[in-house]
């Protein structure tokens, strides 16, 4: 039997295999309560009848620190580069040496969060944070270019740490930029503010070896899919809002 890894890098390069690898985004302990009073199984008997493939995720993190505050949009972008701090101490977990030595013998895959997207790199989190990007956009384009690329430049910094044996199998852009009904921003803004600094940041992957280039999106990105597909990413993954 294929271990974890195997099915997975087959799937990703279509190669017969078993089956597709069977991934969960985690179930709510709600979920799990509400399935019980309606007479579903427990989580212990569910998952040992229907085990999941594993799978991890570095754990670095990209999010601002400290957090962006809800001050105009101008002042919030501009402030985005002191948000962005390489240091090992913010952006590791503690026992990142002792997982690492562990990955680099693993049988399952290993990927990596590379980007938040657009809105969570600018620090929208809120109707008016949004509606100020978009602004800031016409009236401020400089400063959404630099805090894309700020974000970018930690993201490159984070890969140059995997320390030397270790690789990833696939990389993930979160990108929640869409409604239920599209994308939010244009194609022609989203090449505009995105591309160039997600471009950078596959290339370097494709460097060290990543293949499978994922965007995960939370909504209806399809007049964004042929940008993406230019710029160099082959996976979409359709996920519920969790951020």
């Amino acid at each position: 039997m294929p271990t974890s890894l195997e099915r997975f890098l087959g799937t990703m390069r279509c190669d017969p295999t078993d089956r597709p690898p069977l991934w969960d985004e985690g179930i709510r302990d709600e979920v799990w309560d509400a399935w019980k009073e309606r007479g579903g199984p427990s989580r212990e008997s569910f998952l040992q009848e229907h085990p999941f493939d594993r799978r991890e995720m570095t754990d670095v993190d990209l999010r601002p620190k400290p957090d962006l505050s809800d001050e105009d949009a101008s002042a919030r972008l501009r402030a985005v580069p002191d948000h962005y701090r390489q240091s090992r101490d913010e952006r590791f977990p503690e026992d990142w040496d002792s997982r690492t030595r562990a990955w680099i013998a693993r049988e399952f895959p290993l990927g990596m969060s590379v980007s938040r997207g657009v809105f969570l790199t600018a620090g929208v989190g809120t109707w008016d944070t949004l509606t100020g990007l978009l602004y800031a956009m016409y009236d401020d384009p400089a400063a959404v270019e630099r805090a894309m690329e700020s974000a970018a430049d930690l993201s490159l910094w984070l890969l140059e740490q995997l320390p030397p044996g270790l690789s990833l199998d696939y990389a993930v852009l979160s990108e929640p930029i869409a409604s239920f009904h599209g994308p939010v921003v244009s194609p022609a803004h989203y090449r505009r503010f995105a591309l160039p600094h997600y471009r950078r940041l596959l290339d370097h992957l494709g460097s060290l070896g990543v293949q499978v280039m994922v965007v995960q999106a939370y909504g209806q990105i399809e007049p964004l899919l042929p940008l993406l597909l230019e710029t160099g990413f082959n996976t979409l993954w359709c996920s519920h809002a969790t951020q």
